[in-house]
Parts: C-alpha cells; structure tokens; sequence
C-alpha cells in the first residue's frame, strides 16, 4: 500500500493488511472486483506480471472515517510459473468529482428528457442541435428529421418580421426573450406557444448557444377567445336590455 493510497483512505498498511474485499468495497463494486477476478483465475498467463493485460475498473470504495470514494482501478495480474494468477496489482486514482459530475449530467439530461414543456438547442445561426420527446409531441416532427435544420421551419407566417427582428436583437445582446408565437406543425396545422429563449455564453462571454423552453397554449388560447367573447355578448345583451328599457320609457 503506497503512501498516496494511505492518505486517500485514512488506514495505514497493518490495517489493509487485516481487510478482506468486502471490507473496502461497497455491495456493487464487490460484486463487480468478485467477477473480473473469477475472469481472470480461468484464464492462464505468463510466468510473472503479464504486462499486456490491464483491466480497469470504476470501484466506490469506503474509507476510513465511514465515507467513500469513487475510484479508477488499473489492475495488472501476476502468474506463477504453472500461470495461475496468484496475485493482483492495482494502480488506483480519486474519481469522485468525475463521477459526481457524471452523475448530475445524467440527472439533467433525464429531466430535459422527461420534461412536459418543448425544450429546443440551436446554433447561434439557429440551427438545431438538440430537441426533446416533447417537441415531437407538440410538433409532430421526428427529432432526428430536424437535428441540422434551420429553427425557422416552424414558422407560420402568422407573426411578421419585425416580430422575429425584436426577438433576434433580445437574444443576441445576451438578454432572454420572453413571448408568445403561432408556429407551424409537421402537418400544416398551428398552435400558439409561449416561450423563453435563452443565450448560453462560453467562459470569454460569447455566445454558443440558444435554449428555449416552450408551452403549447392552444387550448388556453382559445378558451381565452371564448371568455371573450361571451363577456362581450354580455355586454351587448347588458347594452341591448338598457336601450329597450329606454324605448320603453
């Protein structure tokens, strides 16, 4: 046991001395060091440390004080002269903040994944990089049919270009835009989104990419035109019922 991996587990040799596998390892790394080293007792190698075979692993492994630590294990195997593996040489080195940040990049991309609302990536130029299951759903375009194409393929014609103008200069200042638009499915027919466009900036300031988050408000859209209208039919039977009372008088 080498100095570096004393401080990196709290124990000292005479202790890792004592320990068994399943003293160190938690449940699933156990059974994953168990299987490699099962692997390579059936097989038979050259007398002394077989430098051709190297086997890497990624072991959560508990320390000292109770914590654990993730782990990148480079173990090379050593036969005797009849080639039975008799003993393993392990090269270790601290993972945990990759794997912490693997973990949480998993955890993101799961919920963009999952997310009810349209979540879209595109180039500077607006070119698509990235749309979720629910763009699908509201547009009825494939994700692998727009990957690579222009974001205006959604317009509608509905909003003029002074519109899209206001929208280009929010977002290329750095600032998010904040909207409402009429966009064009797959199959010809329209539906209002509300949407957030956002710039995301590299480490220099410059701007790499846009990321929008939309909501189809069609039905809202419309059971709002409906309110409308009848408070205006109010109105007019209000307005009606106050014009007969005055012919009547």
């Amino acid at each position: 046991m080498s100095p570096s991996a004393e401080r990196l587990y709290g124990w000292d040799p005479n202790e890792w001395l004592k320990f068994r596998p399943q003293d160190y390892l938690t449940p699933h790394s156990l059974g994953l060091a168990l299987k490699v080293i099962g692997e390579e007792k059936a097989l038979h190698g050259p007398p002394g440390i077989d430098t051709r075979r190297v086997r890497t692993l990624e072991l959560e492994q508990y320390r000292k004080d109770g914590t654990t630590v993730w782990t990148e294990v480079s173990a090379r195997f050593m036969y005797d002269l009849n080639g039975v593996m008799v003993s393993i040489i392990g090269a270790t080195r601290d993972i945990t903040e990759r794997r912490r940040s693997q973990e949480r990049l998993h955890m993101l991309f799961a919920a963009i994944q999952q997310a009810g609302e349209t979540i879209l990536i595109t180039e500077p130029d607006g070119k698509i990089l990235y749309a979720n299951p629910a763009f699908q759903k509201t547009t009825g375009y494939p994700v692998e049919e727009v990957i690579g194409k222009p974001a205006a393929i959604l317009r509608s014609g509905k909003n003029n270009e002074s519109f899209y103008e206001d929208m280009r200069s929010t977002i290329t200042r750095g600032e998010i835009w904040r909207g409402r638009f009429t966009n064009r499915k797959r199959d010809g027919s329209l539906y209002d989104e509300t949407a957030t466009i956002s710039p995301i900036k590299d480490e220099s300031g410059q701007v790499v990419y846009y990321v929008m988050v939309g909501r189809d408000v069609t039905v809202e859209t419309m059971l709002q035109k409906q309110l409308h209208q009848a408070q205006k039919m109010e109105a007019i039977g209000t307005l009606a019922g106050g014009i007969a009372h005055d012919f009547n008088n």
